[in-house]
């Protein structure tokens, strides 16, 4: 181009092109001309355009449309791994295989749908529509999930004898389990008619971690690793949600779990699994809400059904922990105890409990420190009794 003020002549080249391997654009432009001395002289410019339409740059700034396809396995994170996708935007949940009762799932709010009467001994994955037809098998509702994991750590109820240990987990009752005492520790057999005449019947749990001193079990105070991953057998127990909001609908909350009935299942089973549906306030305050705080209740095994276990702080008792990172627990102006969980509005997952010897102290833990190799917080507080 020429200027009208000018006798020099300016030449400019555009170019856009695509580097090999990219979506991006490459764009330079190059002026070129032939100063007073008959040298030419360039001017260059380059920038790099992104392979994307400008306007998705804005929507960095517009808050994000929760849809099933945006999550994980294209359902909402809290809705059960074992949950079976129906694939109509629900997944269906049957809480205990054995148990006639199962879920609908919203797979975008993780809101619970329907409630549904099936066949016992169907899982999860061999449910199918005609199942969990509405009006037939299944009840419409709006509800929410609370659910997490209830462990044991034992330790000091055993009483040493030579090699092995024993632990009577009812007071008074004739359910004995016996502990080898060398590394690793575990249970190794159990018996129903106590003082347990041999032969003993074998039945093998996982690790007992960590390891345990029997002899000095009463005066231990239990620690973080304490809490971290125990193996000791289940206790037969209970859950319940324990809401305690009004301005309810009529459906009653109603909890699972998967404690054992036995001793033989106790000693394989380290952790029990519970889920419970819980129905909210109405109407909305604008979500739905509720409060309250979980119970876990005692049972017996069934072969030694006349001696459930007790709550309490005292030898012979557990002691009920809630696994949490804070460090006290909530109270009103009053100072009474307040719901563990207060105006919740959506499903609450891994709300996880320790039971331990009635006479110990739930064991404490600080912020994880990977730098240290600690990588988890294993901080409980006192659920039952409260303090």
């Amino acid at each position: 181009m020429e200027g009208a003020a000018s006798n020099t002549t300016y030449v400019m080249n555009r170019k856009v092109f695509t580097p090999a391997g990219s979506s991006q654009r490459a764009i330079s432009v190059e002026i070129t001309w032939q100063d007073s001395t008959g040298n030419t002289q360039t001017v260059a410019l380059g920038d790099t355009l992104a392979g994307a339409a400008p306007v998705l740059s804005g929507l960095i700034s517009m808050p994000a449309v929760r849809t099933s396809a945006s999550q994980n396995r294209n359902r909402h994170p809290t809705i059960p791994p074992r949950a079976h996708d129906m694939g109509n935007g629900e997944s269906a949940f049957k809480p205990l295989k054995d148990f006639t009762v199962a879920w609908t799932f919203n797979n975008t709010t993780g809101v619970i749908t329907s409630v549904c009467l099936v066949s016992g001994g169907q899982t999860s994955a061999d449910l199918i529509a005609e199942d969990l037809k509405l009006g037939a098998n299944c009840t419409a509702t709006s509800a929410q999930l609370l659910s997490g994991f209830i462990r044991f750590n034992l330790r000091g109820d055993t009483v040493k004898v030579v090699t092995t240990s024993t632990l009577t987990p009812m007071m008074g009752g004739s359910v004995l389990f016996t502990i080898n005492n060398a590394s690793p520790q575990r249970v190794v057999s159990y018996c129903v008619d106590a003082p347990c005449t041999p032969p003993l019947t074998p039945g093998t749990s996982p690790v007992i971690a960590p390891p345990f001193d029997a002899v000095n079990d009463g005066a231990y105070s239990l620690m973080a690793l304490d809490s971290e991953d125990p193996h000791w057998p289940s206790l037969p127990l209970a859950i319940s949600a324990g809401v305690t909001s009004g301005n309810r609908p009529t459906p009653s909350d109603e909890c699972f779990s998967n404690a054992p009935l036995n001793a033989a299942t106790a000693i394989g089973r380290t952790a029990v699994e519970y889920f419970c549906i819980i129905y909210p306030e109405t109407p909305e305050k604008p979500k739905k809400i509720w409060s309250g705080t979980p119970i876990v209740g005692t049972r017996a095994y069934l072969d030694d059904s006349t001696h459930p276990w007790a709550i309490g702080s005292t030898v012979g008792t557990y002691r009920v922990c809630r696994y949490t990172t804070a460090t006290s627990n909530p109270k009103l102006p009053d100072g009474t105890d307040a719901p563990t969980y207060t105006n919740v509005s959506g499903n609450l997952i891994n709300q996880n409990f320790l039971i331990i010897a009635g006479q110990k102290s739930c064991p404490t833990d600080g912020a994880v420190n990977p730098a240290a190799g600690d990588f988890v917080n294993s901080n409980t507080l006192p659920h039952q009794p409260s303090s």
